[in-house]
């Protein structure tokens, strides 16, 4: 389940915090866990969203580390 959901003008923005070491992974490293560790869950949000015809935005939050990351950034980079 994503731990937050929150709509703005009628777009929905759904943030997922996950918590690891991941201070010592540089970007591209780092990148390469989150897509192998959540790619699955992160596409059936965003399927959810699109199934009932709302546009979503998906980002992954790393509370230890204090860095939000969206979601295109860690799947598409």
């Amino acid at each position: 389940r994503a731990d937050l959901i929150a709509e703005s003008d009628g777009e929905v923005l759904i943030v997922d915090h996950k918590c690891g070491d991941y201070a010592g992974l540089d970007d591209a490293r780092l990148r390469s866990h989150l897509l192998d560790a959540y790619r699955t869950q992160m596409a059936r949000y965003l399927d959810a969203m699109d199934r009932m015809g709302r546009k979503a935005e998906c980002w992954i939050h790393l509370p230890f580390e204090g860095r939000l990351l969206p979601l295109q950034m860690v799947f598409l980079s």
